[in-house]
């Protein structure tokens, strides 16, 4: 079952680990060939996966304990024809100028439109390169997003469409904290869905992951991020 929700009230929870369980790996492919290519990109040389052409970009943002490696299973998953997917390692500038390096070097490569989609702790930095990266990304999309006092901040300066997808047993990241900061957010750009199981962050974006939360994060890249 999957809930979607628009417009959540403000809820409790505490910011929980900064760790957050392995995903399963693919059965069908291995890190790190998987299809991409590994380009450098920005002042600092951040590396990573370079995934599929198209017109309009996805940034992917890791969770603390996997690296690029982690995302690889998504293009596949998502079919995700006439797009280019860009995932990296952080370099010496850390993960949110990472983030606005690896926009920069999609839009340098000719996508018109541009999603950051985060996992865990790449959901939290993602929340927030959202709000300093100029031009605005398209959307950004949060799986499982850790709750910090400083996320909670930035939410509500977001003007983007913004998706925070949570499931109701996480045991990593509580649900509590992923509508609190669902409730921060503008509600007129404010998107979450809540599954039920206890998948955290990139198992919900994987090759096995529910069906409903596929389709939900499909919809919202064809939407912001539409394939061409």
């Amino acid at each position: 079952m999957m809930v979607v929700l628009a417009g959540c009230g403000q809820a409790a929870g505490s910011g929980g680990p900064s760790r957050s369980p392995r995903a399963a790996p693919s059965p069908t492919a291995s890190c790190p060939e998987a299809g991409g290519r590994r380009i450098s990109f920005g002042s600092d040389h951040a590396t990573g996966p370079l995934y599929g052409s198209g017109s309009s970009g996805v940034v992917l943002v890791n969770q603390s304990d996997l690296d690029w490696c982690g995302w690889f299973p998504l293009p596949k998953a998502l079919a995700g024809k006439g797009r280019m997917y860009l995932g990296f390692d952080t370099a010496d500038a850390g993960t949110v100028a990472d983030i606005g390096n690896a926009v920069t070097e999609l839009r340098r490569r000719g996508a018109k439109h541009v999603v950051v989609v985060g996992a865990s702790a790449g959901a939290r930095d993602s929340l927030v390169a959202a709000t300093k990266i100029a031009p605005r990304v398209d959307a950004v999309i949060a799986l499982s997003p850790e709750r910090r006092d400083y996320v909670l901040t930035a939410a509500p300066k977001l003007r983007v469409p913004t998706l925070i997808a949570s499931a109701r047993q996480d045991s990593w990241v509580p649900a509590a904290d992923a509508k609190a900061i669902a409730a921060a957010v503008p509600a007129r750009y404010r998107h979450q869905v809540l599954i039920d199981g206890s998948r955290h962050g990139i198992d919900m974006a994987s090759y096995d992951a529910p069906r409903a939360a596929l389709r939900t994060i499909s919809a919202f890249l064809a939407r912001y991020a539409p394939g061409g």
